[in-house]
């Protein structure tokens, strides 16, 4: 049996791996659910969870050329629910016909669900990677970036309407960012597991974990719940065959987190199985707090 490391044990957390969802719990995702990224690993296990469980209308699945996506090809011709969407997050004009688009099929209905999975972690163990403090390369850093947190940011933009649309009129309005514990600054165990100094990853990520706790502070007025997730270390293409769970182990108990999700949760930084990794949002608080009262103390001696 192979023995858990520092790292497993921060993202894998409760043995709750197997469970699984029928389609006779609780929809929870309203009628309308877009994913980023759907052609491979997290995104194209996702649409298939959804598609198979939780008896939605739609499921949008955007990625950059559908049409060489056969593993999402293959699904859409198995579920009808699914709309393939060409959407590239590096280019904003690609990411307002996908919203246009998207529109046009809802004609007068909303959207419930937005979850923002496109992401890249490029070279991840190479000695000598650009994603590494030792030796950075700027185009590394500035195409993670651009991938992770600008498209991300992009994409919430031009589909912001439609879930504002929903929440207005009583629906289900879910923000859904997905993270990493890599993320964590709180935890810091980045060096237990990549020994190359590759930081660029997880700081995207950290600037997600950040964008979703401030956003939700905007949106939870209008009656969107915005989250970010860590799904575990997963083996996908960007995970590597060496993570140490299935697709099978981290999608439904993510899936069944985000379907449950109340507005009390809004702004946490959560695992898949709805542990709050808290830590760094205390962190977050703590630091307005301070200012907070910086700011009275300067009111007061003016």
């Amino acid at each position: 049996m192979q023995k858990p490391t520092i790292f497993s044990k921060i993202l894998n957390c409760p043995d709750k791996k197997n469970e699984k969802n029928s389609v006779a719990d609780i929809n929870g995702f309203g009628n309308n659910v877009l994913i980023t990224g759907a052609n491979r690993g997290l995104g194209l296990n996702m649409v298939e969870e959804i598609a198979k469980n939780y008896g939605v209308k739609r499921i949008f699945a955007c990625c950059r050329d559908p049409d060489k996506a056969k593993d999402l090809v293959s699904l859409n011709l198995k579920y009808k629910v699914i709309h393939l969407i060409k959407l590239d997050v590096q280019n904003d004009k690609s990411i307002e016909v996908a919203a246009e688009e998207v529109k046009k099929i809802l004609v007068n209905e909303n959207l419930n669900v937005l979850i923002n999975n496109a992401g890249i972690f490029e070279d991840t163990f190479g000695e000598r990677t650009g994603g590494s403090f030792y030796f950075p390369q700027r185009d590394y850093w500035a195409r993670h970036f651009d991938i992770n947190v600008n498209g991300l940011a992009m994409v919430t933009a031009a589909f912001l309407p439609l879930l504002q649309q929903s929440a207005k009129a009583g629906e289900r309005a879910l923000l859904i960012n997905m993270s990493s514990t890599l993320a964590s600054i709180s935890l810091g165990r980045i060096a237990d597991f990549l020994k190359n100094g590759n930081v660029a990853y997880s700081m995207t990520k950290a600037a997600v974990n950040s964008y979703t706790h401030l956003v939700s502070k905007y949106l939870e007025k209008d009656g969107i719940i915005t989250t970010c997730f860590c799904p575990g270390w997963v083996k996908t293409d960007l995970g590597t065959e060496v993570a140490e769970l299935t697709v099978d182990q981290s999608i439904p108990p993510l899936m069944k987190t985000i379907s449950n999700l109340k507005k009390e949760q809004n702004g946490n930084y959560m695992n898949r199985f709805d542990l709050y990794l808290f830590l760094d949002i205390l962190s977050i608080n703590t630091h307005f707090r301070h200012c907070d009262r910086l700011l009275t103390h300067s009111n007061i001696m003016t």
